[in-house]
């Protein structure tokens, strides 16, 4: 009432009467404050920043207070200032704030001793996984020493703060197959002694072990070998006695009749996906479906509607049944593990719960952001988090979209109306973050959901029931899980059957975008069709539109049926034009672009190493417009568009040197927009097993998408060579001599492509199994090893060259003054990314080709860098 009143009497202008009456000072200033924790993780920690900052603006809305009673023009102004002072208050309490967590989060002491020899006692406190039979959890100092060599002198040995958290890596036994001695869990108490090491930055599959602890502050990782670690017990106390709760609660939901049924019972209630079989997992994916298996809001919520519902039942108090909910949203919070989407729905739960209690109104804009700025005031660096990412932005979908979804949906019964909105909404909102963290996203998640979340309901209650009613006697949790079952196949043949339908890949935006833009172009001649008269779009004056319109409404049947029919085919139709329409035009437009933009076709032999990041991609072109492509570059190099720009559009032969992803995912991104003539690698490739892999890892999926990539190129009719050593093609006068090791390596086709190993093979022997190209054209020769270095080069009789594409980006051991002397190389080209977490090119690497006397140039400072040839001259270019 006072906010109304002071707008009436004209002390706000028209611009902060719309904010206070349409935003809200309290909603907007909370979210200012979740903005500022999120600063906080992105732009680093500043408290001197947030200190001055809120001081300043405290200051300011103490000055403007006197202003905002006199009268006249003064007053607006100065309530403008107060609502301007509100506000920056919030977001420099909310970076103030965020700066003081991410110091205590990044203070740890243990980086200061990466290298060194840590022995002491630690507590696993998260949930371990299994990989190839490493082991890995976040674990916390119960009592630990580092061991320091002194130079000079004797060993130091300083003791690790109690409670810092580091990363801890257990590594398999030599003897068994691939298995570790001892079997980790969450809330063992070990005693271990291994080296501290800073986590690995991006690898070739895209994972990102520094970020990903950075995100939880954890700065070191301990690596163990298998013998040098004992479990000796069991952490007690609070977390304890939860430890025992989950370890109880996976024995009570795997009493069901069928043990894959189980997994995903698991799966539902408590978020733990390791057992579920991958082919499932998969479908839940491809379907929209997997949320379900990652405990969130859904399911705290179930969880607290049930207690609500029960206290009703029993006659308990309003009051009471809303502690017992509060207390059951907030139990999950240790059973499940504090992942942003459990905070978020926790909070919450509790806000609108305590709201509701005291006759509060409840703001769901308000609420969503005290969630926001709860979850990032534990952990700013939660908003990198996709979890978070994915839970804020379903409630943020549903929120914004779900009212105006649900009226278009009118025609529908309205219980169903209202559910499909909500799945749409919420499919919509998380949409962009799958697209950008996982390339793909459902476009049937909403039917599927609206198929599946009715049931969760009933797993959740069920396997909840099964986990508390097993302390009583464990055939009650048989029971239980065995009446889940048919509920829990039901969400897996629904996950099945929408799983096969195609999904939308970041790569099929373009298509898509097509498609919807000539089906909205149609929407006017459907509606007319229907008997409908349609207004101009954005009531623009298009000439003969409203003319055309009549005379196809006077066409339209007379028959209901008929009419929705002819509808509903005119917008199918346009969407198949549109979608069919994309390549040809995405083509031309390429041209267009080319013509006016692009480098002319070289009058000689180029040989272009491409600027593709942390990643290998050589481009060869010759005088009649041929092109050869040596390795594709990594995952988002955006390849096409550089062949495009350069004229390419057809590759006589690519030549991919091993299966690592950095040197094929680009080109596996762009394979169906191009012809190739001739696919050339080393490996043997067998035919396998179509059995489901219980733990794929990291190196397997690499080694099915490489397989993927054979797999499309060949079906497209690309000729096929297994290259050996003594193997070589030749292409307009350009001759490609090949260099491939004695025992190469084999893959096999279907579930496993590392089929008969103990794992996947490391980077080590992938890199040593490199196909090593030698291109020639009149007198002049260039080297592409891919990522032989000079150990694996030394063993084969290459010839003199003038050029040589540096090994593995230049890594420590790439070159050598021997294999220089011999090679006798004039300029050599480094493909690196930019501040790449490896440390290439190595700094030993540039000291040996500065001592040879070889010029260097890189892709990180030169962009791409193209040798230019008639057969004798060399001219060397780059970008900048």
């Amino acid at each position: 009432m006072e906010r109304v009143a002071a707008c009436e009497k004209g002390r706000l202008n028209s611009l902060d009467m719309w904010f206070v009456r349409r935003v809200g000072v309290a909603r907007a200033t909370t979210f200012l404050c979740a903005i500022g924790l999120a600063t906080a993780a992105l732009a680093g920690a500043h408290p001197w920043v947030g200190s001055v900052g809120l001081a300043s603006a405290l200051f300011s809305a103490v000055v403007t207070v006197p202003l905002r009673g006199r009268r006249g023009t003064t007053a607006p102004v100065a309530h403008s200032l107060m609502l301007a002072a509100i506000l920056l208050i919030g977001f420099f309490a909310g970076f103030l704030g965020g700066s003081v967590r991410v110091l205590d989060l990044t203070g740890g002491e243990a980086s200061a001793y990466v290298g060194d020899r840590v022995r002491g006692t630690f507590v696993v406190t998260g949930p371990v996984r299994a990989n190839s039979g490493w082991q890995s959890a976040n674990a916390r100092v119960l009592d630990a020493e580092v061991h320091v060599h002194m130079s000079g002198g004797a060993p130091a040995s300083p003791a690790l703060p109690e409670g810092e958290t580091l990363f801890l890596e257990v590594a398999p036994s030599a003897g068994g197959e691939g298995t570790a001695a001892v079997a980790l869990r969450e809330g063992a108490i070990v005693a271990c002694s291994g080296i501290l090491r800073e986590p690995k930055g991006p690898s070739t599959s895209g994972f990102d072990q520094q970020s990903y602890l950075g995100r939880q502050g954890i700065e070191v990782v301990l690596r163990v070998a298998a013998g040098d670690l004992v479990v000796e017990g069991s952490r007690g106390g609070f977390w304890g006695w939860f430890d025992r709760i989950r370890s109880h609660a996976r024995e009570d939901l795997h009493r069901g009749p069928e043990p894959r049924l189980d997994a995903v019972l698991q799966g539902v209630v408590m978020g733990e996906t390791s057992d579920i079989d991958k082919t499932w997992m998969e479908a839940f994916r491809r379907a929209g479906t997997a949320h379900m298996l990652s405990v969130s809001g859904l399911h705290v919520g179930s969880l607290a509607a049930i207690l609500l519902a029960l206290a009703r039942l029993i006659g308990l108090s309003r009051g009471v049944g809303f502690v017992l909910a509060m207390l059951a949203a907030s139990s999950m919070i240790p059973f499940t593990g504090a992942s942003p989407p459990v905070l978020r729905a926790a909070t919450m739960i509790v806000i609108v719960l305590v709201g509701r209690w005291v006759g509060r109104g409840r703001d769901q804009w308000q609420v969503l952001a005290l969630a926001a700025v709860a979850v990032l005031a534990l952990n700013p660096f939660a908003l990198m988090d996709v979890g978070f990412q994915l839970s804020f932005g379903a409630f943020v979908g549903m929120m914004a979209l779900a009212k105006r979804v649900e009226k278009r949906l009118r025609v529908l019964p309205p219980g169903l109306a209202a559910s499909l909105a909500v799945s749409v909404a919420a499919s919509l909102g998380t949409a962009p973050v799958s697209l950008a963290v996982f390339g793909q996203t459902s476009v049937v998640g909403a039917m599927a959901n609206l198929l599946v979340i009715p049931i969760l309901s009933i797993i959740t209650g069920l396997g909840i029931a099964s986990v508390l009613l097993g302390y009583i006697w464990s055939g009650l949790s048989a029971g239980l899980d065995t009446l889940a079952a048919p509920a829990t196949a039901w969400t897996v043949q629904v996950s099945r059957l929408f799983g096969a339908a195609p999904v939308l890949e970041t790569g099929d935006l373009g298509r898509a975008s097509a498609a919807v833009g000539m089906a909205l172009l149609a929407v006017p001649p459907a509606l007319a069709l229907a008997g409908r008269l349609p207004r101009p779009p954005l009531g623009m004056p298009l000439p003969f539109f409203r003319r055309t319109m009549r005379r196809l409404r006077a066409r339209s049947p007379r028959s209901v049926s008929l009419r929705v029919g002819s509808a509903v085919a005119v917008l199918g139709c346009a969407l198949l034009v549109g979608a069919a329409a994309y390549a040809p035009l995405a083509h031309a437009g390429h041209m267009v672009v080319w013509v006016f933009t692009g480098e002319r076709w070289p009058e000689g032999v180029e040989v272009r190493v491409l600027d593709v990041g942390q990643g290998n991609a050589v481009l060869v072109r010759t005088p009649a417009r041929h092109a050869l492509l040596f390795d594709g570059g990594p995952m988002g190099c955006d390849l096409e568009s550089q062949l495009t720009a350069l004229g390419v559009r057809r590759l006589d032969a690519v030549v991919i040197s091993h299966p690592h992803a950095d040197h094929f995912a680009g080109l596996l991104e762009c394979a169906e927009e191009l012809e190739v003539g001739l696919l050339v690698e080393p490996t043997k490739v067998t035919n396998g097993s179509t059995q489901p892999v219980r733990d794929a890892g990291i190196g397997s999926q690499e080694g099915l998408d490489y397989l993927g990539l054979r797999r499309m190129l060949l079906e497209d009719g690309a000729r096929h060579l297994v290259a050996v050593t003594g193997s070589s093609f030749e292409v307009d006068g350009v001759r490609v001599d090949l260099y491939a090791p004695r025992r190469p390596l084999t893959m096999a086709e279907g579930a496993d492509p590392w089929q008969g190993r103990a794992g996947p093979p490391d980077g080590e022997e992938l890199n040593g199994s490199s196909l090593v190209a030698v291109v020639h054209y009149g007198q002049t020769e260039v080297l592409i090893p891919g990522d032989a270095e000079a150990q694996v080069l030394a063993g084969y009789d290459l010839p003199p060259v003038d050029v040589v594409v540096v090994p593995h980006h230049g890594s420590k051991g790439a070159v050598t003054d021997g294999l220089l002397a011999r090679l006798g190389v004039k300029s050599a080209a480094v493909s690196v990314g930019e501040e790449n977490s490896f440390g290439h090119p190595a700094e030993v690497t540039l000291e040996v080709l500065s001592r040879a006397g070889v010029g260097v140039v890189r892709t990180d400072r030169s962009g791409w860098v193209s040798y230019t040839t008639d057969g004798e001259e060399i001219i060397l270019r780059t970008e900048r």
